[in-house]
């Protein structure tokens, strides 16, 4: 007797199609019923919103809500408290999966530093961009007599200051510039032995500007103070207001 018989086939057909109804019907319940409860299929939350919030409060509703945040970025804005929102990924309203990470960027505690832009001899104007641009502010501005309206000196918190000296952004710049004008006479006074502080003092109040030379091979003088200025003194010698008069120390800066 044969074994693939009618009737064998028929039933092995019947088998066949038992088995692929259990693998169907195994596979609709792995992705329809299974697979959705495990990953909450079709259950989403909306993303609150964030901004202007402090990070304190953005904890809280991250609980609350079921989500998780991560700080990517922080900025520095003086008028805005740190550790405020700024901005948020994704944004409000958005639906998102139970413990989804929430990115914010939020406003820093600190100012970041800023390196003091060279403005000496630089035209009023285009000191005041470079001020700008630096992120930095501008204060008072005093005129010297010097025949350009330029910038002879900076200063921040009273104090001159070099290029290149880091700051923190936002902080006020002081300058003293030529007044662009000059040029009636005054008698040269001598400022020799005098600190630099004495010297250039004297000197403005005569309306003479400054320009301070440190010479360390000059040892006939205590360091520090005033060796000789070029135009040297002589009694009765004149000059002009706003004459750049160059003040040689002893000494290094």
């Amino acid at each position: 007797m044969s074994f693939f018989t009618v009737d064998s086939w028929k039933g092995v057909l019947i088998h066949i199609a038992i088995i692929t109804g259990i693998a169907v019907g195994l596979l609709l319940l792995f992705f329809y019923v299974y697979l959705p409860n495990v990953t909450n299929h079709g259950d989403y939350i909306e993303v609150p919103k964030l901004e202007g919030l402090s990070v304190e409060q953005v904890e809280q509703l991250m609980d609350e809500k079921g989500l998780r945040y991560e700080i990517n970025d922080s900025t520095y804005k003086p008028d805005v408290k740190p550790n405020i929102v700024l901005s948020q990924h994704p944004l409000p309203g958005a639906q998102v999966k139970n413990n989804r990470r929430i990115y914010i960027s939020i406003t820093a505690t600190f100012p970041p530093d800023i390196a003091m832009p060279d403005l000496i001899d630089r035209p009023m104007r285009d000191a005041e961009n470079q001020i700008r641009f630096h992120g930095l502010t501008l204060g008072n501005v005093d005129t010297v007599p010097y025949p350009g309206n330029v910038v002879r000196k900076q200063y921040f918190k009273g104090k001159e200051i070099a290029k290149g000296t880091l700051l923190p952004k936002g902080s006020t710049i002081d300058l003293i510039i030529g007044s662009g004008g000059g040029g009636s006479e005054v008698e040269l006074p001598s400022v020799v032995g005098k600190t630099k502080v004495e010297a250039e003092s004297i000197l403005n109040s005569f309306g003479l500007a400054t320009n301070v030379i440190y010479d360390p091979s000059i040892t006939n003088i205590e360091a520090g103070l005033v060796a000789k200025t070029q135009p040297a003194y002589e009694i009765g010698k004149k000059v002009r207001s706003g004459d750049i008069i160059d003040i040689i120390i002893a000494g290094e800066e």
